[in-house]
């Protein structure tokens, strides 16, 4: 098994794709990316998986996994936005700080990397100090490895303060109550972070 790109030109126009294997044996798609080419655009893969925390992107094994396939899509940029869960679960700091160097590792084979501290939470470790402790590893290894922080955590300063503001589903995303989709000016505001950040780059 291993991954493989090809590139299919066509005019331009609605077209029906269709992924047909040439033989009996298993394929699986990572993805199509359809774009126009005289148009200039930015691709935004989105790898988020429900309740993860840094070990969940570590696997080395198959090609199918985490970093073979974060080095095969090659990214110019990768965002890493895990602190809530691994600071609510209490991923030891040293494993933490592991498991993001062997990311952020990988993703520097193909460009930058941007660190990121999610919408602080409702939940103890949010507010008794044991978040800013993964926050001071995001630190550390933004020094170590040249990585710009976005820190949401001291931009929105907790739940309590930011919830009437951008209301969030539930004590964990900042979505609208009864999840009638994303809270468009609490996400407004994240993306402008980054984008803010990235400009000044």
């Amino acid at each position: 098994m291993l991954w493989a790109k090809q590139t299919f030109t066509c005019t331009k126009g609605i077209h029906q794709i269709n992924l047909v294997p040439n033989n009996d044996a298993q394929m699986f798609f990572g993805g199509i990316v359809a774009y126009d080419s005289t148009v200039p655009a930015i691709d935004v893969i989105q790898t988020a998986v429900y309740g993860a925390v840094s070990s969940t992107f570590i696997p080395n094994t198959n090609i199918y996994d985490q970093i073979p396939t974060l080095k095969f899509i090659a990214p110019d940029l990768t965002i890493i936005d895990l602190t809530i869960n691994d600071s609510n679960s209490g991923t030891a700091l040293a494993t933490y700080q592991a498991n993001l160097q062997t990311i952020i590792t990988a993703a520097k084979v193909s460009g930058d990397v941007l660190l990121m501290v999610g919408p602080p939470s409702n939940t103890v470790q949010a507010t008794n100090g044991t978040l800013d402790t993964y926050i001071a590893v995001l630190n550390t290894l933004g020094s170590n490895n040249r990585c710009s922080l976005v820190d949401l955590k001291a931009q929105w300063v907790s739940y309590a303060n930011i919830q009437a503001t951008f209301p969030y589903l539930d004590t964990l995303h900042p979505m609208t109550a009864g999840y009638q989709g994303p809270s468009a000016n609490g996400y407004k505001d994240i993306g402008s972070a980054v984008i803010t950040l990235l400009a000044r780059a």
